[in-house]
């Protein structure tokens, strides 16, 4: 069984904490990957059960909602982790993607209308990208 706690924030502190606690418990380090909210920690080949899984989901700060979500759904797939993330948004670029106000129907990096924004979030790469209405595009790369 495996323990995974996702982190959504990007401090250091929540993540050391975090860290330590489990180390406490389970006595070995875990897994760590950055993710574009924070961190994933992933303890993997413990000797628990599913409910005892939930516990330390808890202990460790885990987002209790997805915990129950967990709990009460049966046949979901539990502590699911992404290692690849592609979303699109058309006709217009949500201030997450350059730190900006309210969603824009105009590039953040250019002022052209924008036909779709793509955020790219794979092993290999990861970026940010801007289709304008004319095709041309603008991509910051993460």
């Amino acid at each position: 069984m495996r323990v995974t706690i996702d982190i959504d924030s990007k401090s250091k502190k929540c993540l050391y904490w975090c860290v330590f606690r489990g180390l406490l418990y389970f006595r070995k380090m875990p897994d760590i990957r950055k993710t574009m909210r924070g961190f994933h920690v992933i303890w993997r080949g413990l000797k628990i059960n599913e409910k005892e899984s939930y516990e330390y989901r808890k202990r460790l700060g885990d987002d209790w909602k997805r915990i129950e979500l967990d709990k009460a759904s049966p046949k979901r797939l539990k502590q699911v982790l992404f290692t690849e993330k592609v979303v699109t948004y058309n006709g217009y670029c949500p201030p997450k993607m350059f730190n900006t106000k309210g969603n824009r129907k105009n590039c953040p990096l250019c002022g052209k209308p924008i036909q779709k924004a793509i955020i790219s979030w794979t092993i290999d790469n990861k970026y940010n990208a801007v289709i304008h209405k004319d095709n041309t595009e603008c991509v910051k790369h993460i």
